[in-house]
C-alpha cells in the first residue's frame, strides 16, 4: 500500500514537472513565427494520434480544477454577522488550501490549453466537445487565465505601493507590470492577449473563484 501511494505521488510530480516545462515553452517561443520549428514540433505532438496528449493534457485540467474547487468559496454574511477580520481569515485559509491541492499547475494546465487553443484552430472543437462532455467550456479554462491576470495585477499594485510610498508607480507601465522586461512582465502581457483573443471562443463562462 505504502510503495503503491509513493508511486502516485511521484507520477503526480512528474506530470507537473512535465507541466510546468509545457507552460514555460508556450509562454517563451514566439507564437506569431511560422518558422519556429520547436514550436511546430510542440504543437504537433498535441495533434497526433487523434489528439491523444491534448486529451490527456484536458483530464489532468479537469482533476486538478476538481480538486481546487472541492471547496466552497467562503461567502460574506450579511448584517452583524459579518466580520471582516474573519471573513479575511477563512478566505486565506481558503487560497492556502487550493495552493496546497494544485492551483499552480492548474493555472498552467489552463494556460497551456488556452495558448493550444488560441494558434491551433483545429484543435478547437475537439477540445470544447471534451470539456462540454464534463459540463464545462473553453470560457470556464478561459476564466483561470482571467484570474490569473488579476491576482498577478493586485500583485504588482501592491509591490508598487510599497516602493513607491506614496502610490506611484514609479518604473511600470499603465498596465501595472515591471516595465523591465522581466519574466512576470511577459507573462502578463501573453496572458493578456489569451484572454482577448478567447473572448468569443465557446464563450459561456461556469464561474471560477476570482483573485481576491
Amino acid at each position: 500500500m505504502g510503495k503503491l501511494k509513493r508511486k502516485k505521488r511521484e507520477e503526480g510530480t512528474q506530470n507537473e514537472h512535465i507541466v510546468s516545462i509545457l507552460a514555460t515553452l508556450c509562454l517563451w517561443l514566439p507564437v506569431e513565427s511560422s518558422r519556429d520549428a520547436v514550436l511546430d514540433r510542440l504543437h504537433a505532438k498535441f495533434l497526433e494520434m487523434h489528439f491523444e496528449k491534448t486529451d490527456r493534457l484536458v483530464d489532468l485540467l479537469l482533476a486538478y480544477y476538481g480538486r481546487v474547487h472541492a471547496l466552497p468559496k467562503p461567502e460574506k454574511k450579511g448584517g452583524d454577522e459579518y466580520d471582516p477580520r474573519e471573513y479575511e481569515e477563512a478566505v486565506e485559509g481558503y487560497r492556502l488550501h487550493q495552493l496546497e491541492v494544485g492551483l499552480y499547475p492548474l493555472q498552467q494546465l489552463a494556460f497551456i490549453t488556452c495558448h493550444l487553443v488560441q494558434v491551433l484552430p483545429s484543435l478547437r472543437r475537439h477540445v470544447s466537445d471534451k470539456l462540454h462532455a464534463y459540463g464545462y467550456t473553453v470560457g470556464t479554462v478561459r476564466q483561470l487565465v482571467v484570474d490569473q491576470v488579476v491576482s498577478l495585477a493586485a500583485e504588482d499594485e501592491e509591490e508598487g505601493e510599497e516602493e513607491g510610498g506614496d502610490g506611484s508607480k514609479s518604473g511600470r507601465d499603465k498596465q501595472g507590470t515591471t516595465s523591465g522586461g522581466g519574466g512576470r512582465s511577459i507573462q502578463f502581457h501573453r496572458l493578456t492577449d489569451l484572454v482577448a483573443a478567447l473572448a468569443h471562443v465557446d464563450p459561456e463562462i461556469i464561474p471560477t473563484d476570482a483573485a481576491e
